[in-house]
């Protein structure tokens, strides 16, 4: 949308400006291929990372609603309707809920707005 419209301000032919992206694009996507190749072939090439960077510690809240369920979605679900919660604020849990339902929301804000 924006190179269409910069195209036009600008007086630059907009299928120049989309062919313009193509090399480096397929030349990052090549160079990325060639890395998970080389990593798949040599995997001493490309060590892990230390145990320490990969751990991620889970917050308290999160552990208490583990046993709700594996999935965030249902797990924070029934941490709202499931009565008491050790620790857990519903204000908490209300929060999470909204943080994980974002993106279905805004999807289905832009399905609903009218295109005018």
């Amino acid at each position: 949308m924006l190179l269409i419209v910069y195209g036009s301000v600008a007086g630059v032919s907009v299928v120049q400006l989309y062919a313009a992206p193509s090399c480096p694009g397929s030349c990052c996507g090549l160079l990325y291929r060639y890395v998970i190749v080389l990593a798949k072939w040599r995997p001493k090439l490309m060590p892990s990372a230390p145990e320490s960077e990969r751990r991620v510690e889970v917050p308290p809240f999160a552990r208490a609603l583990a046993q709700y369920g594996s999935n965030a979605l249902t797990g924070l679900w029934r941490g709202l309707t499931g009565g008491s919660i050790a620790g857990v604020a519903k204000r908490t849990v209300l929060a999470q809920l909204f943080v994980t339902l974002l993106p279905a929301l805004f999807i289905a804000a832009i399905l609903v707005s009218p295109i005018g």
